[in-house]
């Protein structure tokens, strides 16, 4: 009788955080809070949308994320019973600016926030789960979010090798799926120039080839023998500016020059020759 129930208890300390894992909805970032309700919610075409019109981009591309989960999705300015409602308010999370709340009932489904970005993450946040759910049977429940870390960087190194426009608004698209809000974009340096500047057309001319790569390691020697270019036209490095401020993400470009100590030998240098 004491092993047995010593069997059980043992049982019951492995099993009891597997049910409630089991209960827990898996997101990336993983949400501040999320509370299950019982029930579902069924999400089935067509799928209305309402919006308010400083939430006209957020909802545009929700629609344009449902279309591409062959969801039909229209879109509604402030339509009380729409399916899915974006809403903003001030007294929602005032102090997580890019925090929102996201509600799954039986009827419907609200995502609120004080701020256009706050709306935007939800969005993301509902993705993930359409996604978790291919049968569209969504659980009720209701998230409470909001970013841990204000800074959430991810860095392209484009000057050791060129990426170019498709692929960097690929990389947009999926920081935005993950609620990551910086870019920081390695333009320049000794392997390569990748933006254009008008004045000095030589940067891109030369500056933007090479003929062979540094493979292996560091200062290995060791050169792969084929020829490498690119770089972005100040018309493209607009568009990317523009993608990236749709899907709330801030460019931080890295752009190399001369460090202070070596600029003020050169002037010095200038000076007394």
């Amino acid at each position: 009788m004491r092993i047995t129930y010593i069997i059980l208890l043992i049982a019951n300390i492995f099993l009891l955080p597997m049910k409630a894992a089991d209960n827990t909805i898996r997101l990336i970032p993983q949400p501040a809070e999320v509370q299950m309700r019982s029930g579902t919610f069924r999400l089935d075409s067509p799928i209305s949308i309402s919006y308010s019109q400083e939430l006209n981009k957020e909802a545009s591309l929700l629609k344009d994320y449902l279309d591409e989960s062959k969801l039909i999705a229209e879109l509604y300015p402030n339509k009380t019973d729409a399916i899915i409602q974006l809403k903003m308010s001030e007294t929602v999370l005032p102090n997580h600016k890019e925090g929102y709340i996201l509600q799954i009932s039986n009827r419907s489904i609200q995502i609120e926030s004080s701020s256009a970005t706050g709306v935007f993450y939800g969005i993301q946040t509902l993705r993930q789960l359409i996604e978790k759910y291919p049968n569209r049977a969504l659980p009720q429940l209701i998230i409470t979010d909001y970013p841990a870390f204000s800074w959430r960087a991810f860095m392209l190194d484009e000057a050791r090798y060129f990426k170019g426009k498709k692929v960097v608004c690929r990389l947009l698209d999926q920081m935005a799926y993950l609620k990551m809000n910086t870019f920081h974009w390695h333009l320049t340096d000794d392997q390569g120039w990748r933006i254009e500047i008008k004045k000095f057309p030589k940067l891109t001319e030369i500056g933007s080839r090479r003929d062979s790569s540094e493979i292996n390691h560091f200062e290995s020697d060791v050169f792969d023998g084929k020829p490498h270019s690119g770089y972005y036209t100040q018309k493209e490095i607009k568009e990317i500016l523009l993608y990236a401020h749709e899907r709330h993400i801030n460019i931080v470009p890295e752009i190399e020059m001369l460090g202070v100590v070596c600029g003020v030998i050169l002037v010095c240098w200038i000076v007394i020759s």
